[in-house]
């Protein structure tokens, strides 16, 4: 496995330097925090770590950056990696990510310098191509964002991304039938329909696990177009709820959760070999309370057991915020800090400027997060606990301990 230990994000978007870590990190990792604080900036990140292509200097550069000229103004994402692939024991290094340099200098390794010597000799990572190759290779990043871009355009990528490499590892024919398409289109036609039965079943068996969704995955494929575009433009996904109908005639609720499953499934049958990073926005987006605790639990059983596949998430989810003490899960708390600054390359006489900053979990912050949620009184195994007789004493005890940076639980009889 190749698991991500830390991640540190510099100059990007709405991290301002080297102060924003994420640490510790297990197999599902949690962000909590108000709105527009950052959350799924750090999400984005990560994903442009894997894909630094995607980088849009308009809008990924730190914006105090931009309005003042400063230097290093473009990002640097650094994440460490916990490895026991490519050494007998588990070891740690960090790649870092430049987008100040060229393409071909981009990436660099960052470690103890045994370790640095062993990378270098065993995998030739002294060049950040060769580094490059190396993730791609080893480990399958995917980002599902719900402000990003709509359902129906991250479908059509996982459909494009995913399905398409499912067909021709599930059957042989169909495979053959692909590196042949433009002389045997009867052939391939034939090899999808016929098989098109058992790959449906395969992928209704993510959805029939959670018993309150009437609802099961169909393929539609259509083969009038002409044969040069057939892979990538004549397979749709069809939802079958007594209505075959696409994904994006459904309600928002069944089109979310159905990528989730879809993208879940599909990387752990076409990337069984590879390390998987699940980045997901808001899982609980546009879903009702049940099914968000059928999503987690499914998520939990998925991860179980599996070293080498992580869940990265942003919610404001009570689902997710009730396993703050539960030592399965890693929680950071993102907040954003405001100053007023002179700036002598700027041309304003006072820029404002908000940043990002991330803290681990600690008491007085854990207090807000369950304050904020309504949760202070559903987590049973809240460190400090304060019993008193009844509401009344509840209440002063709250008035009295309210300037704290930290109140303990307090319960009554009604608890």
């Amino acid at each position: 496995m190749i698991k991500i230990e830390k991640v540190r994000a510099s100059n990007y978007r709405s991290f301002k330097n080297n102060d924003n870590i994420i640490d510790n990190l297990k197999n599902i990792n949690v962000l909590v925090g108000k709105n527009n604080v950052g959350k799924t900036n750090l999400l984005r990140a990560i994903y442009l770590f894997f894909n630094p292509d995607n980088y849009n200097p308009d809008v990924d550069r730190n914006e105090i950056k931009n309005k003042t000229g400063g230097g290093s103004k473009d990002p640097i994402i650094e994440i460490r990696f916990l490895d026991n692939e490519l050494f007998e024991k588990t070891e740690k290094y960090s790649i870092v990510c430049d987008l100040n340099k060229k393409p071909k200098e981009r990436y660099y390794l960052k470690s103890k310098k045994e370790i640095q010597d062993k990378l270098l000799k065993s995998k030739n990572l002294s060049q950040s191509k060769n580094i490059e190759n190396f993730l791609k290779k080893k480990i399958k990043c995917v980002f599902l964002s719900t402000t990003d871009e709509d359902i129906e355009i991250q479908s059509k990528k996982l459909l494009n991304d995913l399905i398409l490499r499912y067909y021709k590892n599930k059957n042989k024919r169909v495979r053959s039938s692909i590196k042949q398409f433009e002389k045997s289109y009867k052939d391939l036609k034939e090899a999808f329909s016929s098989n098109i039965g058992e790959i449906e079943g395969d992928l209704a068996s993510q959805f029939i696990s959670l018993p309150s969704i009437d609802v099961v995955p169909k393929l539609e494929q259509s083969l009038e177009k002409d044969i040069t575009s057939f892979l990538i433009e004549n397979i749709n996904l069809i939802l079958d709820d007594a209505y075959a109908q696409g994904i994006s005639t459904k309600g928002a609720g069944i089109q979310r959760i159905s990528l989730i499953l879809l993208t879940i499934f599909l990387l752990n049958n076409i990337f069984e070999t590879e390390n998987k990073y699940i980045l997901l926005d808001e899982p609980e987006a546009f879903l009702y309370p049940l099914l968000e605790e059928e999503l987690k639990n499914k998520i939990q059983d998925t991860l179980s057991g599996r070293d080498n596949m992580q869940l990265f998430i942003t919610t404001h989810s009570s689902v997710y915020l009730r396993e703050i003490n539960n030592n399965e899960y890693s929680f950071s708390y993102i907040t954003q800090v405001k100053e007023e600054k002179h700036y002598q390359r700027s041309k304003n006489d006072m820029d404002i400027n908000k940043y990002t900053r991330i803290e681990s979990m600690n008491r007085k912050n854990k207090y807000e997060v369950l304050k904020n949620y309504g949760l202070l009184d559903g987590i049973d195994d809240y460190e400090d606990i304060i019993i008193c007789e009844g509401e009344t004493d509840c209440n002063y005890l709250k008035k009295i301990l309210e300037e704290r940076d930290f109140i303990p639980q307090i319960r009554y009889n009604k608890y």
